[in-house]
């Protein structure tokens, strides 16, 4: 196998590292909304239904990047996003704004990964309604980042396959 220098050699620890930078910036840029590490502090899954919105990426390495929120989350977002009342907004708009914001962090992911030389195909991002147990589940996986934005939370998860064969 030869190696492709667009490949980038990183600990797990890196990724979140930059996940976390990227997905902080692209928030506050895109969004006006600003996150904090969960940390020690407990995420509210109890009870709650989630959306749960992935995007998968090929090119000189593939992978998926995916986020679970909760609806009022998804609300908060479209409502700055869209510059709209939260009594204006419909489930769709919610749901497209996590579309979207997914979209965004992969695309600003693999530009802070592989710079902005390298080209990727990018999958429309898929949505779908998942429960509170699967929401926990998702959060535990090591490559999920747990995050806290305006009191909701917010699980980036990130798999990166970058072992390409590239002869």
């Amino acid at each position: 196998m030869t190696e492709n220098p667009a490949i980038p050699r990183l600990a797990g620890e890196d990724v979140h590292e930059i996940l976390y930078d990227v997905a902080a910036d692209v928030l506050e840029k895109f969004a006006f909304l600003f996150l904090s590490p969960a940390g020690s502090v407990p995420v509210p899954f109890r009870g709650r239904m989630f959306l749960h919105a992935e995007i998968e990426f090929s090119g000189p390495f593939s992978g998926r990047l995916s986020l679970v929120a909760s609806p009022s989350f998804c609300s908060l977002l479209a409502a700055n996003v869209l510059g709209m009342e939260p009594a204006e907004l419909t489930v769709e708009h919610a749901e497209d704004a996590l579309r979207e914001l997914v979209n965004v962090i992969c695309g600003e992911l693999l530009v802070a990964l592989a710079g902005k030389a390298v080209i990727f195909d990018l999958s429309a991002p898929v949505l779908k309604r998942i429960s509170a147990a699967d929401a926990q589940a998702v959060a535990v996986l090591p490559e999920s980042l747990a995050v806290i934005v305006d009191e909701e939370p917010l699980i980036i998860a990130s798999a990166l396959c970058l072992d390409h064969d590239t002869r």
